[in-house]
């Protein structure tokens, strides 16, 4: 399981790409066989990975399960209204990794290409705002 939060306090990841809500988690591992792609062969409407899954509950604890059912990602998340919003309407969300470890890294490993990707359906539950 990710133990790494897709973001944090202190730092600025990017909430957004192309209008789509999206988590990013730092140097994440076991990417090939899990439906991930280039950020750069995204088709302008994804189609969310129906082996994936994402939960926001009482929008502050995120749960997100990948293929067989295991924990990607289990703990805390801070998020916007508008981003909360975004994902609702769009019944899904970006993931993003790479090699990086920090907002400043992302954007290199992003214009050099390293920055992989996966949509993944996604539902509020609980107290939403």
């Amino acid at each position: 399981m990710n133990t790494r939060p897709p973001c944090s306090a202190s730092e600025a990841w990017p909430q957004f790409l192309h209008g789509r809500p999206v988590l990013v988690y730092p140097r994440a591992t076991g990417l090939a066989e899990e439906g991930w792609t280039s950020v750069f062969e995204l088709p302008d409407t994804p189609v969310p990975s129906r082996q994936w899954f994402a939960v926001l509950e009482d929008i502050e604890f995120l749960l997100v399960q990948r293929p067989g059912g295991r924990h990607w990602f289990a703990g805390p998340l801070q998020s916007t209204r508008e981003w909360r919003r975004a994902a609702r309407s769009f019944r899904s969300v970006l993931q993003l990794t790479g090699p990086f470890t920090s907002p400043g890294e992302f954007a290199a490993s992003a214009a050099a290409g390293e920055v992989r990707a996966v949509t993944v359906p996604f539902v509020l539950v609980g107290r939403l705002w």
